[in-house]
């Protein structure tokens, strides 16, 4: 049986390539990803082509880098356990070319190719995220 990642189109993969994320302890000095201010109306959809990184910070939050110090908050619906473990990757389900809230994305094992859930996302902030700052 083939996994969700060797079937998924190679659009699809060559867009979560930069979606690793490394599993590290955060420094006391790290910020809460959900008290960075907002700098805009939250939307639904996003642009996938826009999209240049997808970060996952900790089980609840994602944030998605547009430019070169644009970025957007993603406070999903609910916890997905072990999205920022080392190894890792979020495979999305884009379809038309954008992703919204309430779409779903698979948590992914690079190496195995070993799904490890599923989660589902919200809107997407406008957020001010100073450089050079560490999230947690």
């Amino acid at each position: 049986m083939r996994s969700r990642v060797v079937a998924a189109p190679l659009a699809l993969i060559a867009a979560t390539t930069a979606m690793m994320a490394m599993a590290r302890t955060p420094s006391p000095d790290a910020v809460d990803a959900r008290t960075l201010p907002a700098r805009g109306e939250a939307r639904q959809c996003m642009s996938v082509r826009d999209a240049q990184q997808f970060q996952p910070v900790n089980d609840q939050v994602l944030m998605v880098r547009t430019g070169a110090n644009r970025w957007f908050r993603n406070e999903l619906r609910a916890p997905c356990p072990r999205m920022a473990s080392f190894g890792r990757t979020i495979v999305l389900r884009a379809s038309g070319g954008s992703v919204c809230a309430g779409e779903v994305f698979d948590v992914v094992d690079l190496q195995s190719r070993m799904t490890f859930g599923s989660c589902a996302l919200g809107n997407f902030e406008p957020v001010e995220r100073p450089r050079g700052v560490e999230l947690r």
